[in-house]
């Protein structure tokens, strides 16, 4: 069964106020005056119960992948979110690259991300996944 997956360019972001880990403040990359052209933020939503230990366990043999990468930067970190009355754990990453969407879309066309998307998309526990990507301007 495919898992439901959504991308949203064209219509409102949701947004969730993520502590990001392992350590450091994403402003900085998500910065409008920053060398960032394009960032993508994404959720992984899974039932409140679900193992987190596991699930970053997965997230971490994927981690290596992303350095490889011409990102910027990554951060990620855990939210719980309430929609419709139900709880989930959402599990939110931010990927800033340079150059708008060419280098992301390099990265996501690449043998290394297709041989390692697995580690993501394929934790057991993942009922959806939402992505965005976003340009900052300075206002």
């Amino acid at each position: 069964m495919p898992m439901p997956t959504t991308v949203k360019d064209d219509k409102p972001v949701t947004v969730l106020h993520v502590p990001f880990e392992p350590s450091g403040n994403p402003a900085p990359a998500l910065d409008a005056n920053s060398k960032v052209g394009a960032t993508e933020i994404g959720y992984l939503y899974f039932p409140v119960d679900s193992d987190r230990d596991a699930i970053m366990s997965s997230v971490d043999k994927f981690r290596p992948v992303l350095a490889r990468s011409e990102a910027l930067a990554v951060y990620n970190g855990w939210a719980l979110e309430e929609v419709q009355m139900r709880r989930r754990k959402a599990e939110s990453f931010s990927i800033s690259w340079a150059g708008l969407m060419s280098k992301h879309m390099r990265f996501s066309n690449s043998d290394d991300f297709k041989k390692n998307v697995h580690h993501l998309l394929g934790i057991k526990t993942v009922r959806h996944t939402e992505s965005y990507h976003i340009t900052l301007s300075a206002v």
